[in-house]
């Protein structure tokens, strides 16, 4: 039987209309192995250590720019003596929709014929503005103040869009992991599932659009991401109904039709297998703990 890496599914914010989080990460053992459908860069801020990122390692060190796509298997370990102190950011890949859609940041990264590593090494005047360029971004995520969301998106692009600057600028020899074209086709598939999640989609006519075979795009879901494509898009669909419920006053059955279920009975079953509770009683919990915390 195939065994997989652990597979991290919640992080903070990740309901919320802005799916960011960022913290500062202090790891004397290094962090085991795993993937997430996510994405993530870190910073280093203190420490050395080396990166694994689907078999292919990288030193981390000071200046250490790492940006991880959804599902590519990374460990760390921090060098025996040392203590890396680093910058973690995490997103959802629809971060990139909505006012930044334009700029399209998330599918520059997801391109299937790029070549790019998925490091840099930021060195003296580059390392310092990136730390300060992080420092800000820190400050304004732990704010409360207006515009905050605005500030985010925008200190978040230009941290991506230096960080891939400064990888194509400077010519980083490492070997490239096999089969890294295919797995970003892999990618590109699951991307395009997390922006129309809500479409009656289906595996072969994502196969046919994709250029695969329906079979095949079933095994590479399997192989990449370790889930089948329909676990997949109920995780998404639901994934988004957490967040509706959590944040509107919308009917469930409401809810059901935008995240792209036909029926009040099928989302309720798919809810209670992925939550283990129903919709309704997901939403009146949430509104009993917001009462408690507001008495």
């Amino acid at each position: 039987m195939t065994l997989y890496p652990a597979y991290l599914t919640d992080y903070p914010n990740m309901n919320s209309d802005f799916p960011f989080h960022l913290a500062i990460h202090t790891l004397p053992h290094g962090f085991p192995t795993h993937r997430h459908d996510f994405m993530e860069f870190s910073f280093v801020l203190e420490g050395e250590g080396t990166e694994i990122i689907n078999g292919v390692s990288h030193p981390m060190k000071p200046g250490t720019f790492t940006c991880v796509l959804p599902y590519e298997v990374h460990e760390i370990h921090t060098r025996p003596g040392s203590t890396l102190r680093l910058y973690n950011c995490i997103f959802g890949l629809n971060i990139g929709l909505g006012a930044f859609s334009g700029l399209g940041v998330v599918e520059r990264f997801l391109d299937p014929m790029d070549g790019t590593t998925p490091f840099t090494q930021f060195q003296e005047h580059d390392r310092i503005y990136m730390k300060a360029l992080l420092d800000r971004l820190f400050e304004e995520y732990k704010g409360k103040d207006s515009w905050r969301t605005a500030l985010l998106g925008a200190g978040l692009i230009e941290a991506l869009a230096r960080f891939d600057r400064h990888r194509r600028t400077i010519e980083t020899a490492v070997e490239k992991p096999p089969q890294s074209v295919r797995a970003r086709q892999v990618w590109q598939v699951i991307y395009y599932v997390h922006k129309h999640y809500a479409d009656d989609l289906k595996l072969g006519e994502l196969a046919e659009k994709f250029h695969f075979s329906a079979s095949h795009l079933s095994e590479l879901f399997t192989r990449y991401v370790g889930h089948s494509f329909v676990h997949v898009l109920h995780e998404i669909r639901i994934r988004h109904a957490v967040g509706l419920l959590r944040s509107t006053q919308m009917s469930i059955a409401d809810v059901a039709f935008e995240v792209g279920y036909g029926s009040y009975q099928t989302f309720s079953r798919v809810f209670k297998a992925y939550k283990k509770v129903t919709p309704a009683a997901y939403r009146n919990r949430k509104e009993q703990s917001d009462v408690e915390l507001n008495r």
